[in-house]
């Protein structure tokens, strides 16, 4: 029997294991975001608390849409529609920094070092949909509007901040020198929505997955694009999610389709077509296996049973590209699935408002593909 993680109101939007995988964390549209034990499904604590009558709340005011959490298990961020990515102190739940944005922030992550961190904005409201890099051991300046430092050579530092002209038809990126606020570079190769993103090889770049079903990679040594793939999905890509070793990720498209792409490259190796959107996917570490999570969209879910509506977790072989398992139990579309570092389990976060964890039996172990 999988382990049912009740925490949440509404419905669950992200879930992500700490590097251990005795944490799991979970996001949802309540604003809040809880840590549970992953062994037991006990819940450890909650980040953010809403208001009340009696007192006021903290934390997040709108959905959380993305999390993350460093290597070394202290810090946490978060992004909301809210207009706002925080930062938390693992340990203690406490608030250490808060950026206020123009619009809500959709994807955002960790660098392996932990000393930088990324998160892309929606294009809303005459605001164009930006990626910003900030440095999260200068916490006074992380409020600030200047968001993105690269090290240039030994003793330059340049802060980077991406905006545009309203009237233009293109965005255009801007360098800003700490002491003036005169451009000294722009690049007008931003065209799209952020929705989903990851950092690259050796945090050398990063690459950021769109709406219009593109991917790109971002040159962090010189704001440049590198290189860019608008053929292998057409339509929205939900999720992006690397292997154990950063080589290559995996996409999660509307189209239903999910793709395996090369991470220096961007080249599509295996593509995993189903019959449903497909709102996330995530890599074995331990076997050439990939998850699937989706199923028809939110707002149809009343009209169909649970089974129209094909909300199972579905396996695939990497190899081949041939399904060869299904899980049921959620009630609504999965909008986030993990593998547990040890591959021995997984889990699922649905509209529902369930987080499912499923320890694998041995037959999953005994299997052997035939070919």
């Amino acid at each position: 029997r999988p382990l049912m993680l009740h925490g949440h109101e509404r419905a669950v939007t992200k879930i992500k294991y700490n590097r251990e995988g005795d944490l799991l964390f979970t996001a949802s549209k309540s604003s809040w975001l809880n840590v549970w034990y992953s062994a037991n499904g006990e819940r450890l604590g909650t980040y953010g608390k809403p208001a009340t009558d009696n007192e006021p709340g903290y934390g997040h005011s709108g959905t959380i849409w993305c999390l993350d959490v460093d290597w070394m298990s202290q810090f946490v961020i978060t992004g909301a529609g809210d207009n706002f990515m925080k930062l938390w102190d693992l340990e203690t739940g406490k608030t250490l920094s808060s950026v206020a944005t123009k619009s809500a922030v959709r994807s955002l992550g960790f660098s392996f070092c932990r000393n930088l961190a990324f998160y892309s904005t929606d294009k809303a409201m005459n605001n164009p949909s930006e990626i910003f890099v900030i440095d999260t051991r200068d916490r006074d300046s992380l409020g600030k509007s200047t968001a993105f430092q690269t090290e240039l050579h030994s003793n330059e530092i340049l802060w980077f901040f991406f905006t545009r002209e309203i009237s233009d038809t293109m965005p255009r990126y801007f360098f800003f020198l700490p002491e003036g606020n005169q451009p000294v570079m722009k690049f007008d190769n931003f065209y799209d929505k952020v929705t989903a993103g990851l950092w690259g090889s050796l945090d050398e770049f990063i690459v950021s997955g769109h709406e219009s079903g593109a991917l790109t990679q971002w040159c962090m040594k010189t704001g440049k694009q590198i290189d860019k793939s608008d053929s292998d999905h057409t339509d929205s890509i939900r999720d992006m999610q690397a292997s154990v070793d950063g080589t290559m990720f995996v996409t999660s498209s509307k189209d239903c389709y999910s793709k395996l792409f090369d991470t220096d490259s961007l080249e599509c190796m295996k593509s995993f077509k189903t019959d449903r959107p497909v709102n996330s996917a995530a890599l074995s570490p331990n076997f050439e296996h990939v998850v699937l999570g989706g199923g028809q969209e939110a707002i149809e879910v009343t009209t169909t049973s649970a089974r129209q509506g094909k909300f199972e977790a579905r396996f695939f072989h990497v190899i081949f590209e041939e399904e060869f398992a299904r899980v049921k139990g959620h009630f609504g579309p999965i909008n986030s699935v993990a593998y547990h570092p040890d591959g021995k389990s997984y889990s699922s976060g649905a509209e529902d408002g369930y987080v499912r964890i499923q320890t694998f039996d041995d037959s999953y172990y005994k299997f052997k593909f035939d070919f």
